[in-house]
Formats: structure tokens, sequence, C-alpha cells
């Protein structure tokens, strides 16, 4: 299941790509910022589920930390 932040950073993306892509294909060359707008639009798209995966990741390490502590601490 993904965040909120995951979501809403992926939905930002997919806005920035299908507003920018149509009008860099009618103004190649004209305006940069369409292309910076569509490469941002696709960063996001990649990067939020990243961002999501890498906050799972922490919670498993913390819990391995713990628990290591816990066996140590017993033994």
């Amino acid at each position: 299941m993904q965040s909120s932040l995951s979501t809403i950073v992926v939905l930002i993306g997919i806005v920035l790509m299908s507003g920018c892509g149509p009008l860099i294909a009618r103004h190649i060359g004209a305006e940069q910022w369409l292309m910076a707008g569509f490469a941002i639009g696709l960063l996001l798209c990649a990067i939020g589920p990243m961002w999501e995966l890498r906050s799972r990741l922490k919670k498993v390490e913390d819990q391995i930390e713990r628990l290591c502590l816990d066996a140590s601490s017993r033994s």
C-alpha cells in the first residue's frame, strides 16, 4: 500500500507530463520550460514510489535493530 505522499507525488508527475507533453510536441525547441516540466514529471513518477519503499525499508531496519538489541540484552 502506498503512502499518501507517494500517491500525491505520482499524481503531480502525471499532471506535469500530461500538461507539458503535448506542448513539447507542438513547440519542439521553442520553449525550454516545457521540456523541463515534462522531465520533472517523469522524475516525480519514478521517485514517488521509491520514497515509500525507502520508508518501509527504514521501518524494517529499525525493527531488526530492536530485535537484535532485545536478544543481546536477554543473553
